[in-house]
């Protein structure tokens, strides 16, 4: 592998996926996903009439709202930056990989010169570099609607970011970036292995959504070596590294959820192997004219 090409490559990539429609049609949705699930979420619970027996008392109302301002309301809204950014990065990935198969584009870019190992490693880091751009679009929408409702219930900014301040909010977006990633990575694996946009998308997108069911009824039924080997999941290790920012957990794992230290060492292995598997998978292959759709 020539690793001086590698910069070059990987500005190829950024260059093509900043060219595609479709991206910034997936930031568009991420913006409006943040924006509209917190805006909703509060209208629906300031102007929710109190009737007798429904529970939502004033005082209700008031702590659920409360619980929608700055600084409580941001392992939520890191929560559903997570939850969007994966969704959204999985179909960027799956796209950016399967095309060049569908099209045979990688042929040529292989047959100009471009090594193996770099047109993964390139691809693979600016689909990394986009994924930042996800979660920051993403924490931007989501905090400046945070910020409004704060306004809106009369609090103030002093201690917007909590008491952590900046480093802590740092943190929290990083927490937050190595649970987009290790998804990302996923898809691009499966669309490497399968050499199809569609088969690609689906794996990851299946996976994403089944493993949180399957480790819930799991972990009614589990116990003992079981219960401890769903720690080892990508979903839970994702929740337990979310638990960090302060997001509750929604997965029922019997052993409970891994501490953040193990969750961010596990995803991190999770990223280095599915690199490597990709590197070896591509290597091993013959490249033929077009792919799978």
């Amino acid at each position: 592998m020539t690793w001086a090409n590698l910069p070059h490559l990987v500005g190829l990539e950024w260059f093509k996926l900043r060219k595609r429609p479709m991206l910034y049609v997936l930031l568009a949705v991420v913006i409006m996903f943040l924006v509209t699930t917190e805006a909703l979420g509060y209208l629906f619970i300031r102007f929710l009439p109190t009737t007798e027996g429904s529970g939502m008392t004033p005082q209700v109302r008031q702590g659920l709202l409360d619980s929608m301002a700055l600084p409580a309301a941001l392992p939520g809204v890191f929560g559903n930056v997570q939850t969007i950014a994966a969704i959204l990065t999985i179909v960027l990935a799956a796209v950016s990989f399967g095309g060049e198969f569908g099209w045979g584009t990688v042929r040529l870019l292989i047959g100009r010169g471009a090594g193996r190992a770099e047109y993964i490693l390139g691809k693979t880091l600016a689909l990394a570099g986009w994924a930042v751009v996800f979660v920051v679009v993403g924490a931007v929408a989501g905090l400046a609607t945070a910020a409004v409702i704060t306004a809106l219930e009369g609090h103030g900014f002093s201690g917007a970011l909590g008491d952590a301040g900046v480093g802590g909010l740092l943190a929290t977006a990083a927490r937050t970036y190595l649970g987009t990633l290790v998804y990302l990575l996923l898809a691009a694996f499966a669309t490497v292995l399968t050499r199809s946009t569609a088969a690609g998308m689906a794996i990851g997108l299946v996976y994403y959504f089944v493993e949180g069911l399957v480790g819930n009824i799991l972990g009614i039924f589990t116990s003992g070596w079981v219960a401890h080997l769903l720690q080892a999941l990508i979903g839970v290790n994702v929740r337990g590294l979310m638990a960090a920012n302060g997001q509750e957990a929604t997965t029922l794992v019997p052993a409970g959820l891994p501490s953040p230290t193990q969750s961010t060492l596990v995803l991190f292995l999770y990223v280095a192997a599915f690199v490597v598997a990709m590197l070896l998978l591509f290597r091993a292959r013959d490249i033929t004219a077009g792919g799978g759709q």
